[in-house]
């Protein structure tokens, strides 16, 4: 493979970073994938099992320092190396780059990418949208979800988007365009009746007498 050198924005890591497990059994779990595509495109990708982030580079916007490289091939970058390197605001990227003995560079962290197979993530996407669909999610995972994309997208005042598609299974939130995603599973068991919660008064309120 020829060296890989190429800037990663802070903010596109962090955001992932937010959706990576932490001492998960499956280490492979414990970092962040960085997918170089055929075309060129790169998917940055995290998962803790119960929840997975998925940002996308555009070929195009790919900022390059050295030879640009197509895929494909991956690396999982060790948790613990990335949340050194984007560590401060100034400046915004951090390079990616490959070392003569095999290793990489991350910033100023030299480190091993992590010897597992990363799970096939795009299994794990919902191909089907049901409207209005029944869905129990756990809302401390869907504001996690939130902060990830804003971080991603570098705006705070962002409102994704969150689409159910079907009981007992997956959502999906979504921020300002196409380029990341996370998907949210839902809470086990089979909840309460979709229905509304008491029977309103069909006759209006007598006032109290004084």
């Amino acid at each position: 493979m020829e060296p890989v050198m190429i800037l990663l924005q802070k903010n596109h890591l962090k955001a992932a970073l937010s959706h990576a497990a932490g001492r998960d059994i499956r280490y492979y779990l414990n970092g962040i994938l960085v997918e170089f595509t055929q075309p060129g495109d790169i998917h940055l990708v995290a998962t803790d099992g119960l929840r997975m982030f998925c940002g996308l580079i555009f070929a195009k916007d790919a900022k390059w320092t050295g030879t640009p490289q197509k895929g494909p091939f991956r690396i999982i970058i060790p948790s613990d190396v990335v949340k050194m390197a984007v560590k401060g605001k100034t400046p915004s990227v951090v390079e990616l780059a490959s070392t003569p003995d095999g290793k990489f560079r991350l910033g100023d962290m030299i480190f091993a990418p992590v010897d597992g197979t990363f799970p096939d993530w795009r299994r794990a996407v919902p191909s089907s949208y049901l409207p209005q669909a029944p869905a129990r999610f756990d809302f401390r995972l869907l504001a996690d979800a939130q902060q990830a994309l804003r971080e991603w997208h570098d705006d705070q005042k962002l409102e994704p988007k969150l689409r159910s598609f079907g009981p007992h299974k997956s959502g999906i939130m979504n921020g300002a365009n196409c380029t990341a995603f996370v998907v949210v599973m839902q809470l086990p068991g089979e909840g309460d009746a979709d229905v509304t919660p008491f029977k309103p008064c069909s006759y209006e309120a007598v006032p109290l007498s004084a």
